[in-house]
C-alpha cells in the first residue's frame, strides 16, 4: 500500500550518452508542470545498477521523488539505461505505462565526445583510432568498478537500433519519443513543444541562462581525422538504416554533419 502512495515517475529520459540529455534535464526542470528527480549528479541509474535496484523500488521513489508537489510530469534521467539488456524489462515491472524519451546524436560524433570525456577525466591515454580498434578487448576486461560507466565504449553505444528494439519488447512506440540532438541544439523550441506535448504538460519557451553549455569535452585542440571518420561511418551505415526505420527518423542530417 505505501508503494502506492509515493510519487512515481511519469516519464524517463534514457538515452543516450553525450547527446544533450543534461540540457533537456535543466529545460524540463525549468518548466513549473514537471519535477525532474534530485540531484540532477550523479544520476539515480536505479534501474541500471545491481546494488541500488536491490534496494528495494519503494527506495528508489523516497530517494529521488519525495518533494514532488503537484507537477503533472514527474521525470528522471539515466542515459546508460537505453544500452542495459535488463533496464527495460525492470522499468516495465515497476512503471509499466511511463513514458520514454531518448535523444540519438550521429554516432560518430558521439563516440568521438564520449573519447573526449573518458580522456578530459582521465580515463584514457591511448589516441581515438587505436582506441576504437581496442574497445572490443578492452571492455572484456573492464574494471569492474567502471562496468556502468562503460568509458571505452566509444563503438558499442552508438548501436542505437539493437538496443531500441530491446525496449519495444516491453513497449508501445506511443510511450516512446524519439529525438536527435543536431534537431535539439538547433531549433530547441520546437523540438520542446513535441516534448511537451509528448509530456502532457503546458508549452512554455525554456527560461534558461544563455552560458549553459551542450556536451563541452572538446578544449579545441583535437579533431577527428578523416580516416577515423570514415572508419565509423561504415560501421555505422546498416544501423542507422535500421533506426531510421524502427524509430520512424529522417537521418539524413547525419550525412552532412
Amino acid at each position: 500500500m505505501l508503494e502506492k502512495r509515493l510519487n512515481k515517475p511519469t516519464f524517463i529520459i534514457a538515452g543516450a550518452p553525450r547527446c544533450g540529455t543534461g540540457y533537456l534535464y535543466h529545460i524540463l526542470d525549468s518548466n513549473k508542470e514537471i519535477y525532474m528527480s534530485k540531484p540532477e549528479k550523479p544520476e539515480p541509474k536505479f534501474f541500471l545498477v545491481d546494488e541500488e535496484y536491490n534496494k528495494g523500488f519503494e527506495y528508489y521513489l523516497k530517494k529521488y521523488f519525495s518533494n514532488v508537489k503537484s507537477e503533472t510530469a514527474i521525470g528522471e534521467k539515466s542515459t546508460n539505461y537505453m544500452e542495459s539488456t535488463v533496464v527495460p524489462e525492470r522499468i516495465k515491472k515497476h512503471l509499466p505505462d511511463v513514458k520514454l524519451i531518448f535523444i540519438f546524436r550521429n554516432p560518430i560524433k558521439r563516440a568521438f565526445s564520449n573519447y573526449l570525456w573518458s580522456k578530459k577525466n582521465g580515463l584514457e591515454k591511448l589516441d581515438f583510432y587505436e582506441a576504437l580498434l581496442k574497445e572490443e578487448e578492452r571492455e572484456k576486461t573492464l574494471d569492474q568498478k567502471y562496468r556502468y560507466a562503460r568509458p571505452y565504449s566509444y563503438i558499442s553505444r552508438g548501436f542505437y537500433a539493437r538496443y531500441i528494439k530491446n525496449y519495444l519488447k516491453y513497449f508501445d512506440k506511443k510511450n516512446i519519443l524519439f529525438l536527435l540532438f543536431e534537431e535539439f541544439i538547433t531549433e530547441r523550441d520546437v523540438i520542446c513543444k513535441r516534448i511537451y506535448k509528448f509530456l502532457n504538460v503546458s508549452y512554455r519557451i525554456p527560461d534558461l541562462e544563455q552560458n549553459i553549455k551542450i556536451n563541452q569535452a572538446n578544449d579545441g585542440t583535437q579533431e577527428m581525422s578523416e580516416h577515423e571518420y570514415n572508419y565509423l561511418k561504415e560501421i555505422y551505415k546498416n544501423e542507422n538504416k535500421e533506426l531510421a526505420l524502427i524509430a520512424g527518423l529522417d537521418l539524413t542530417i547525419w550525412d552532412t554533419i
